[in-house]
């Protein structure tokens, strides 16, 4: 089960508009840090920041920037930029008003109407097809040289059929302005390529530190800790770290380590901390960390970031440590440095106290806490305006705006017929409520199948979610923090799919993704929820348009045979429990796998109870009636009756708990040979005695010695180890078997 706490929801959708225009626009600034926003047009109409969200980006023809003078024309509210938007609509209405004083001829063939829909515009020689309206708009007495209308036999030389007239523009081009474009575009072009790292962030040491004078022991004792604890630190080989960010990173932390202490732990914490949630999202993240101190404030931190070649610095300008009442508490100045704007885009005072808050900032309450605290509130922030200035991010960002209008728009409200996804589930089935069933989609052959389920739960606690046990891999989302008194409830909206597949003329479904969530209502819930298809590759890669692959994506995957892996033998020891569980299933859709070894499970359980029953329990009891074994009492060593056999289950080898006739416990093995039906006991093992809970880790001690078993073995398989230690054999009886 993954609880997450604090989590912040919608956050790729709210990197859209605004972002790309106004921050990242204003960023570019050299030498100023915009702190207000810019006042915003639309078509020449104000608009309120607020209503950014309310703009598709496709509608948009052009976007124009106003840093500076803007004072004197727009007020106190242009102080800080303005930023001029042209939709498609207004933009066209705009050069279609001053070409027609260029053209009487064009007037004349756009109408009353201003119908322009049999009209082809071809600019300096240039056909225009689409997203063209803001180059024409941007035509003025200054560029403009000439219009010729041609007929549409004309215009077969350039290619163009449909249209009736052709509409040649001629404008100057400012020969300056394209060599100072190209030039730009190389040296972006060039540092891209040269860039092997995404996001890049050099964290400094902490600057001034202070402490009430009643911290100096804790701090001190930290100290000699924290001294100890590296000092028998062994030298790192970083020659087997195959990633070049990860050995850098790691080299980074080697050196910096040399001289750690309890305060310039901030910066180390910090960069295992970024490093480990960047690398979820970015494989080629580098934060590397520098002994140095930013003295000058901005000065210093440009000139370290040019130095070092880095677009983002963390600085941490001051800590302080004080003595309040409930026990010490820091205070924790934290600034982070963009290069590209040469501003602070985050520069605030963070306090952490001694609570222990748990999770991923986990401590011991010790003045340790403060820093984790702290750092807990601050590295947030430093995600998120990374995140946020990102362009990988923003580009995505607004693609996943563009995925989720079409799934609200096309996929949501759509009607699919449901009645088969019914048909294949088992009404038996009380795990799945088709009541609940409200989307479903098919493969073009019908082979395959995902259900969409939504319904609201009573209020319950996260104790009674674990214990009921319906559901495996329970996924929990929550904005409740963990100083909520309510913090274990879980929330009301649930939602889950179930997927299915057709096999040999036989259907298998599988119940996945169970989700806990808050949302407003039940439409929005089921709506957030149906997003996910988004995360799930059921679109092209960097398109709106439905992946084909997505029936042999991640919701379908297949069982891969880990051995021919290009990393078994780096990975073995990992590996191998799952590799030996799929070995028979390879090829086959894990959905199906899954079921079958359900079912395999479910057949041998029945089977080792009827043994159970009808062979070990008898024997056992016939042994104490007779005195026969000097067996007075017997228990499972499990719970249930442990059983170790081979895969077609001729030898059962069952380990127990023997009680002799001086009440003395100890460890025997009893062997069922199913092709005589006779039950032997099986003394290699000298008798096992000790305490009764020593007794189930001796099993695995005595095995160890001739055989690679343990408990996550299904079956015991090695050919040596029943040959020459159970049923081997001199001058014609079994040397091990009574």
């Amino acid at each position: 089960m993954l609880l997450f706490q604090n989590s912040i929801r919608s956050f790729t959708f709210i990197i859209f508009f605004f972002l790309l225009y106004s921050v990242n626009l204003f960023a570019q600034q050299p030498a100023k840090k915009i702190t207000a926003d810019p006042l915003f047009f639309i078509d020449g109409k104000e608009l309120l920041k607020s209503e950014m969200a309310n703009i598709n980006p496709d509608d948009i023809a052009m976007v124009t920037v106003l840093k500076e003078h803007t004072f004197k024309e727009y007020g106190e509210k242009g102080k800080n930029g303005v930023v001029l938007i042209e939709t498609k609509v207004y933009a066209r209405k705009r050069f279609q008003q001053y070409l027609s004083t260029k053209s009487a001829k064009y007037k004349s063939l756009l109408g009353d109407n201003s119908d322009d829909q049999n009209i082809q515009y071809i600019l300096n020689e240039k056909v225009l097809n689409k997203n063209y309206e803001g180059d024409l708009a941007s035509i003025d007495d200054s560029t403009f040289i000439s219009i010729t209308v041609i007929s549409a036999e004309d215009l077969k030389a350039y290619k163009v059929t449909g249209k009736q007239y052709g509409l040649l523009i001629k404008t100057k081009v400012e020969k300056a302005k394209v060599e100072k474009t190209k030039v730009k575009a190389e040296a972006v072009e060039q540092v891209v390529q040269q860039s092997k790292f995404e996001p890049e962030l050099l964290i400094l040491s902490v600057g001034k530190v202070s402490f009430d004078p009643s911290a100096r022991k804790s701090i001190e004792e930290k100290n000699k800790q924290l001294k100890q604890e590296f000092s028998k630190g062994e030298q790192m080989d970083l020659s087997n770290v195959e990633q070049e960010n990860n050995r850098l990173m790691m080299q980074s932390a080697v050196t910096y380590a040399e001289n750690v202490n309890f305060f310039n732990q901030i910066s180390m914490l910090s960069q295992n901390y970024l490093s480990y949630r960047f690398i979820e999202r970015f494989p080629n993240t580098l934060i590397l960390l520098k002994d140095k101190i930013a003295e000058n404030g901005l000065t210093d931190l440009a000139k370290i970031a040019r130095e070092e070649n880095m677009p983002y610095v963390l600085n941490f300008p001051s800590a302080h440590i004080s003595k309040e009442r409930g026990g010490f508490v820091l205070q924790l100045k934290v600034q982070l440095y963009e290069a590209e704007s040469n501003s602070l885009i985050l520069d605030q005072a963070y306090n952490g106290d001694q609570t222990n808050q748990g999770f991923e900032f986990a401590c011991d309450g010790s003045i340790q806490c403060t820093i984790n605290n702290a750092l807990s509130d601050a590295l947030t922030d430093v995600i998120r305006q990374i995140a946020l200035n990102n362009k990988t991010l923003q580009a995505e960002g607004v693609l996943a705006k563009k995925r989720f209008d079409l799934i609200k728009t096309e996929i949501f409200l759509k009607n699919n017929d449901l009645s088969f996804i019914k048909s294949v589930i088992s009404q038996s089935d009380k795990s799945i409520n088709l009541n609940d069933l409200y989307q479903g989609f098919y493969s073009d052959d019908k082979s395959k199948f995902i259900g969409f389920f939504f319904r609201n739960v009573d209020k319950q606690q996260l104790k009674d979610l674990s214990e009921s046990k319906n559901d495996h891999n329970v996924q929990i989302l929550s904005g409740a923090s963990l100083n909520d008194k309510n913090v274990l409830d879980v929330p009301q909206s649930c939602a889950y799919i179930v997927k299915g597949l057709s096999s040999n003329g036989k259907w298998y479904y599988q119940k996945d993704k169970v989700t806990y969530f808050e949302a407003e209502n039940e439409d929005e819930g089921k709506l957030e929820y149906l997003n996910n298809l988004q995360k799930w590759d059921y679109f092209k890669k960097k398109l709106i348009v439905v992946d084909p692959g997505f029936w042999e994506g991640k919701l379908f995957e297949k069982i891969e045979d880990k051995r021919k892996d290009p990393n078994w033998e780096k990975y073995q020891e990992m590996w191998e429990s799952n590799e030996r569980e799929d070995r028979d299933y390879i090829g086959m859709y894990k959905i199906v796998a899954d079921q079958m070894k359900e079912e395999k499970k479910l057949a041998e359980r029945v089977l080792m109870d009827s043994i159970a029953i009808h062979v070990f329990k008898p024997f056992y009891d016939a042994a104490i009636k007779s005195g026969q074994y000097q067996i007075s009492g017997y228990n499972p060593v499990l719970k249930d009756n442990l059983f170790i056999y081979n895969t077609d289950k001729s030898m059962i080898i069952n380990p127990i708990e023997i009680t002799d006739g001086k009440g003395q416990i100890s460890l025997r093995y009893f062997v069922f040979l199913r092709s005589s039906g006779e039950v032997h006991e099986w003394n290699y093992f000298p008798a096992f005695k000790m305490k009764k809970r020593s007794i189930e880790n001796g099993i695995m001690k005595n095995l160890a010695t001739i055989t690679k078993w343990d408990y996550s073995y299904d079956t015991l398989d090695d050919e040596q180890f029943w040959s020459n230690y159970v049923l081997l054999k001199e001058n014609g009886v079994f040397k091990y078997l009574k």
